[in-house]
């Protein structure tokens, strides 16, 4: 889940690290007064889940309040990428003279947590030259040593007054970042001024999904995140989520793991999945035609050119999801179904689907991605 930046650098200033002055204005609601109120220049940035806001004119910097309120104008009217504008964080400028990177993410490779850092702040991490990046392991059964940050004194070439300061941001970032249960923790700038100041200009944080229930800070923080297929899934009580815009297999599957062995069986086929949907234990609903009715009739919006629906029941019975099929076959308006159903009451199911038009049935998991694939390729 990410978490917009003004809520990021809330948490972070609480635990003692510096953010600049800056208030959150709705885009729908500017408030005159608060505008105006505010010390300038001043910079304002959408609050999205992107990589690049700067180059896509999602940072912009104001030097008086007529020219902030023009530029608000232009960010409400535009669209970046499959985000509108909801939130805005205005903040006030920090003349500096240096930036550092300071980031943690999850190595799962390594089974531990990655400590990066590096004195080219202000570039995106791919933009950064490799012999720039420090690179340090954590073990996260014993946590931050002394030897991690002497390394980090003597690779980044700090005032000796500043290396406490660093020190101290890093133990809190880490403290954060176990505690949150947190994939990602970036600061991109720290911005150094030229008091000995560190102030963190941009804060990027990304936690785990499966730990929100737990985290009472971020499990009501509202999904700006998710694209609007993401979230109509989520209303519907299911996972869904777009795989591959320039893909043209839309896959729905029982289960986390049926859904990850499908993508990846038909990735090695040379397929491209468009997107996903994982079911889940929705297959046990008394109202699973309507559910099956409403996955379709979003679906199809995405224009793919085959669904492919994998399933494997041990207790939930094929023939239900079979009939939930049949009867919505006319949402898809014609776009081929490849389904795929395995377990109790097969049989019937294999019965229900028969004579369905466009409709290719198989029990065989290898068989149905092939001919998903086939379809795809032929209708290109």
């Amino acid at each position: 889940m990410w978490v917009p930046e003004y809520l990021a650098k809330d948490l972070v200033s609480k635990h003692g690290i510096s953010i600049p002055k800056g208030i959150v204005v709705s885009s729908r609601d500017v408030s005159f007064e608060k505008i105006v109120s505010l010390s300038y220049p001043v910079v304002i940035k959408i609050q999205i889940p992107s990589t690049n806001r700067s180059k896509i004119g999602g940072i912009k910097i104001a030097r008086t309040p007529q020219e902030a309120f023009q530029i608000i104008d232009t960010m409400n009217k535009s669209k970046f990428g499959e985000y509108t504008v909801d939130r805005l964080l205005i903040e006030e400028w920090i003349e500096h003279k240096d930036e550092i990177y300071l980031g943690l993410y999850v190595d799962r490779d390594n089974a531990s947590i990655k400590l990066i850092a590096s004195r080219y702040g202000g570039s995106g991490i791919e933009e950064i030259p490799q012999e720039g990046i420090i690179l340090i392991d954590i073990n996260p059964l014993i946590g931050l040593q002394r030897y991690m940050f002497r390394k980090l004194h003597m690779r980044l070439n700090l005032d000796e007054n500043m290396t406490e300061k660093l020190d101290l941001i890093i133990k809190i970032l880490y403290d954060l970042f176990v505690k949150l249960d947190l994939l990602l923790l970036e600061i991109n700038p720290l911005a150094v001024t030229s008091d000995g100041s560190l102030i963190a200009l941009d804060i990027k944080m990304i936690a785990d999904d499966y730990s929100i229930f737990r985290q009472n800070m971020l499990k009501n923080i509202e999904r700006v995140d998710l694209l609007p297929f993401e979230r109509k899934m989520q209303e519907l009580g299911i996972t869904g989520s777009i795989i591959d815009k320039e893909g043209n297999i839309a896959v729905i599957a029982s289960g986390a793991g049926c859904l990850m062995s499908t993508v990846d069986t038909l990735k090695m086929m040379a397929g491209k999945v468009l997107l996903a949907v994982d079911l889940g234990g929705s297959v046990f609903s008394e109202k699973i035609e309507t559910l099956i009715s409403e996955i379709l009739s979003e679906v199809v919006k995405y224009d793919p050119k085959v669904i492919l629906i994998n399933a494997f029941f041990n207790m939930a019975r094929c023939d239900v999801l079979a009939k939930a099929v049949k009867n919505n076959v006319a949402k898809v308006r014609g776009t081929p179904i490849v389904i795929r159903l395995k377990g109790r009451y097969d049989r019937e199911a294999r019965e229900i689907l028969s004579s369905v038009y466009n409709v290719y049935y198989t029990d065989s998991f290898d068989k149905a991605c092939e001919i998903a694939v086939e379809i795809a390729r032929s209708k290109v």
